[in-house]
C-alpha cells in the first residue's frame, strides 16, 4: 500500500483537538504523509469503516467521552474494526483507561501526553500488537482446524456423513453461501455432483444428472479438473458472462443482461475451486462460492487445499469401502476373498486413523512400516525419503531387516535403473533379485538379506517426489492386479502423510517465528521500562535470569518456564501507569506518593489481563510485592495464597535491588544481602524459596 493513502480516523464530537492532532500527526516521524479523517459521531465512523476504502484506515482515534457515553456502539466497533482502536482523553483518568484497555482498546492517550513522538509510538505499537495477535490467532486456528478435520474425517466411511462433516468444518473458518463437491471420471469425462449446499440447506443430489468436461479453456470447474490447479477469484461476474453477454442465475436458468440484473440476485461473485487429488490423479473438485465480492484470501485458498488433501484420502477410503460392500453383496465372493478385502479396508482405515491422529510422522513410521508388511504379506519394507540438498533418497524407517547397516542407506536419485524408476510418476518397479546384479547398485546388500523379490513405488504429492516405498520377499512372488492396486493405495496414503507432515512443519516454523516476535516485543517493553527508570537499568534482565534458574530447579520446563520468564521481564510493567514525578523522584516519597507507587502491580495486572496469551504470566507482575506474613500489597496475600512464581521472584527482586548501586546508597556486600534475605525468611519470603535461592547463589 502506498504510504500516502494511510489514514487516521478521528471520531470526536468537538473540533478543539483536531488541529492539534493533525499537527502532531504530520510532525510524527515517518507519518508526514498520513491523512487525518475527522468525523463527529460513531455512526459516521461506522459508515467510513464500511466503505470500500476502509483498508486505508490504519488506526481509529476515539474521544473518551464519546466512547464512555456509547458503550454498545464501542463494543460493536471493537468487534468489527480491522484497525486498532486508541482512546483519546482531555483529562487523565487511569481507572477508566485501564477499563478500556481491558475491553480491547489498544492504547489510551491523554491530552497532556500527546506529542508527535508519543502519537507515532502509540500508533505503531497499536498496529504491531493488532497484527501480531491476528497472525498468531490465524496460525493457531489453521493448525487446530487441520487437526480436527483429520480426526473428524477419519471417523466415518459413509460418504454423505463425510461431506456433511467437511461442510461444517469449512463453515467454521470461511464464509460460504454455496458449496458443491463433485467426482470426476477421467475415462468418460463425466462430472457427478456428490454433495450440494445452498445457503444453509443440503440439497438432494440423487437426481442431478452428470455433466461432461467442457472444452479446453472453458468452464471454471473444467479448467481446474484439467489442470489440477486451484482457482481463486474475487470478481466472478466476468466468468458468468456468455458469448451474448448475459448473466445466468443457476436456480431456474433465467438469464439477464448486466443492466437488467436485480441488485439482490444471488449470483456468484467470489469463489474458490480446488481439485481433489488422490495418487496424482484428479478425482473431483470442491467449489466454495459467495454472493459477495472480495470474500476470499490466499489464506482461505491454502486452508481449502489442505482440507481437500484430507478429504481425498477419506473419500477414497469411503468409496473403497462402499465398493467392497457392493462387490460382497453382488458377486458373493469366496470367504477368503471377502476376508482379504475387509483386511485391506481395515488397513486403509487404520492407516488413515493413524495419519489423522497426529502430525508427528516420526512417531508413526515404525508402526506404518510394520503394517505395510502385515497387510501386504511381505517379509520386509523400507521407506526412503528425499534429501533434496544432497539429491539422494535417505533411510527413514525399515521393518523386517536383519542388518543394522540399512539405517545408513542413501541412494542417489537416478543412480541406477531402480533410482530412475523412482522418479517416474505412479509407476511400480519390480525385480527378480536373482538377476538384478546389473540393475541394482545395492544388489549385494539385498542378496545378503536373502531377498528374491522386490517392489517399489514412488511417494508423490502434488507432482513432487517425497520418497519411495519398497517391499521385499525372501521367496519368489508374483503380485496380482489387486495386490498392486492395494500397494499403490497404501503408498498414496503414505505420500499424503509425508506431505501433511511437511505442511505442518512449515506451519509450526511460522508459529515459532511469531512466538519469537512476541518474545522480542516483551523484551522490548522490559528494556523500555529499564530505560525509563535509570536507577534500575539492567534490573529486569538480571532478575529474569535468576528467576528462571530457580524455576528450572523446581522442575518448571517448556511453556510454564517461558511464561515465568515473561512474567519476570514484565514484573514492573505497571510502573507505566505511575507518573514520572513520582517514579523518577530523586528523594524520598511522601505517604501519598507511596500510595500511588503501590498501585503499580494492579496497573500491571490490568494492562496485561486483556492479552489472553500472557494470562499464565500474570502472577509475577500482580503478586511480587506480596509478603509471606500477609503485610504486602496490593491484596495482602499470605503464605501459599501467594502464587509460587511470585514467591520465587520476590526473593530475587530484593536480592538484586540490594546488590545494585543506587544514587542514594552503594550496593550491599553479598554476605550482608544474604543475611538480610535469611532474616526475612518466614516474614517477607517463603522459607523454602530462600533456601533454594541461597543454594543457587552459593
Amino acid at each position: 500500500m502506498n504510504i500516502a493513502t494511510q489514514k487516521l480516523l478521528l471520531i470526536d464530537p468537538g473540533p478543539s483537538s483536531v488541529d492539534e492532532l493533525r499537527l502532531n500527526l504530520n510532525a510524527a516521524p515517518g507519518m508526514e504523509d498520513w491523512e487525518l479523517v475527522w468525523v463527529r459521531t460513531l455512526a459516521e465512523g461506522f459508515e467510513i469503516l464500511a466503505a470500500p476504502a476502509a483498508h486505508q484506515i490504519q488506526v481509529v482515534l476515539l474521544d473518551m467521552l464519546l466512547a464512555q457515553a456509547n458503550p454498545e456502539p464501542l463494543t460493536r466497533l471493537l468487534d468489527s474494526a480491522s484497525a486498532p482502536i486508541i482512546i483519546y482523553a482531555q483529562e487523565e483518568d487511569e481507572n477508566l483507561a485501564a477499563r478500556f484497555i481491558q475491553d480491547g482498546v489498544q492504547d489510551v492517550l491523554f491530552h497532556g501526553q500527546v506529542t508527535a513522538r508519543a502519537l507515532a509510538r502509540s500508533i505503531r505499537s497499536a498496529i504491531d500488537r493488532k497484527h501480531t495477535a491476528h497472525a498468531l490467532e490465524t496460525r493457531n486456528r489453521e493448525i487446530q482446524l487441520l487437526y480436527e478435520a483429520g480426526q473428524a474425517l477419519s471417523q466415518t466411511l459413509d460418504l454423505d456423513k463425510l461431506y456433511e462433516t467437511f461442510m461444517y468444518i469449512l463453515k467454521k473458518v470461511m464464509h460460504c453461501d454455496h458449496l458443491f463437491i463433485s467426482s470426476f471420471e477421467q475415462n468418460s469425462g463425466q462430472i457427478y455432483c456428490v454433495f450440494a449446499m445452498e445457503n444453509t440447506t443440503i440439497l438432494d443430489v440423487s437426481s442431478f444428472p452428470p455433466v461432461y468436461l467442457e472444452p479446453e479453456g472453458q468452464g471454471t470447474q473444467s479448467r481446474v479438473l484439467r489442470s489440477g490447479k486451484s482457482l481463486l477469484c474475487n470478481d466472478w461476474q466476468s466468468m458468468f458472462i456468455s458469448n451474448d453477454n448475459r448473466y445466468y442465475i443457476e436456480d431456474d436458468g433465467t438469464a439477464f443482461t448486466p443492466d437488467e440484473l436485480p441488485e439482490d440476485a444471488e449470483i456468484t461473485r467470489s469463489g474458490i475451486i480446488v481439485p481433489i487429488i488422490f495418487q496424482e490423479q484428479v478425482i473431483g473438485a470442491i467449489q466454495i462460492l459467495s454472493i459477495f465480492m472480495n470474500t476470499y484470501s490466499e489464506n482461505d485458498l491454502r486452508i481449502a487445499e489442505a482440507l481437500a488433501s484430507q478429504i481425498a484420502v477419506a473419500s477414497n477410503n469411503a468409496i473403497l469401502y462402499r465398493r467392497a460392500q457392493f462387490e460382497i453383496e453382488e458377486r458373493k465372493r469366496s470367504d477368503e476373498n471377502i476376508k482379504r478385502q475387509v483386511e485391506r479396508l481395515m488397513a486403509i482405515s487404520e492407516f488413515d486413523r493413524m495419519i489423522g491422529s497426529s502430525f508427528n510422522l516420526d512417531n508413526h513410521l515404525p508402526k506404518l512400516t510394520e503394517l505395510v508388511c502385515t497387510y501386504l504379506h511381505v517379509d520386509a519394507a523400507l521407506i526412503l525419503l528425499v534429501d533434496a540438498p544432497a539429491q539422494e533418497l535417505a533411510y527413514a524407517m525399515a521393518y523386517g531387516f536383519t542388518q543394522p547397516a540399512i539405517k545408513e542407506l542413501r541412494i542417489g536419485l537416478g543412480a541406477d535403473s531402480v533410482g530412475r524408476s523412482r522418479l517416474e510418476e505412479s509407476r511400480i518397479a519390480t525385480f527378480d533379485l536373482h538377476e538384478a546384479g546389473v540393475h541394482l547398485s545395492q544388489a549385494k546388500f539385498w542378496q545378503a538379506e536373502g531377498f528374491q523379490s522386490f517392489y517399489a513405488v514412488p511417494l508423490n504429492a502434488k507432482g513432487v517426489l517425497k520418497g519411495v516405498l519398497e517391499v521385499f520377499q525372501r521367496t519368489p512372488f508374483d503380485a496380482d492386479f489387486e495386490w498392486l492396486d492395494f500397494f499403490e493405495t497404501l503408498a498414496g496414503q503414505l505420500s499424503l502423510a509425508v506431505n501433511e507432515f511437511d505442511l505442518f512443519n512449515d506451519l509450526q516454523q511460522s508459529n515459532r517465528e511469531l512466538e519469537q516476535a512476541y518474545t522480542a516485543t516483551i523484551e522490548g517493553w522490559s528494556h523500555a521500562l529499564d530505560l525509563r527508570d535509570k536507577e534500575t537499568e539492567g534490573h529486569s534482565q538480571r532478575v529474569t535470569e535468576m528467576t528462571v534458574k530457580i524455576a528450572a530447579a523446581l522442575g518448571y520446563q517448556g511453556k510454564e518456564l517461558a511464561f515465568i520468564r515473561y512474567g519476570a521481564l514484565l514484573h514492573d510493567i505497571g510502573k507505566m501507569g505511575v507518573p514520572d514525578q513520582i517514579l523518577l523522584k530523586p528523594g524520598a516519597l511522601t505517604p501519598e506518593e507511596w500510595v500511588e507507587m503501590r498501585k503499580h502491580p494492579t496497573y500491571g495486572y490490568e494492562f496485561l489481563l486483556p492479552n489472553k496469551y500472557l494470562e499464565p504470566a500474570l502472577s509475577i507482575p500482580y503478586c511480587h510485592h506480596e509478603k509471606w506474613d500477609g503485610t504486602g500489597y496490593p491484596r495482602g496475600l499470605k503464605g501459599e495464597e501467594i502464587p509460587l512464581p511470585a514467591r520465587m521472584f520476590s526473593v530475587v527482586d530484593v536480592w538484586d535491588a540490594l546488590n545494585s548501586d543506587r544514587p542514594y546508597r552503594k550496593a550491599w556486600p553479598l554476605e550482608k544481602t544474604l543475611a538480610h534475605i535469611r532474616e526475612q525468611a518466614g516474614v517477607s519470603f517463603d522459607p523454602q524459596m530462600v533456601e533454594i535461592f541461597i543454594r543457587l547463589v552459593s
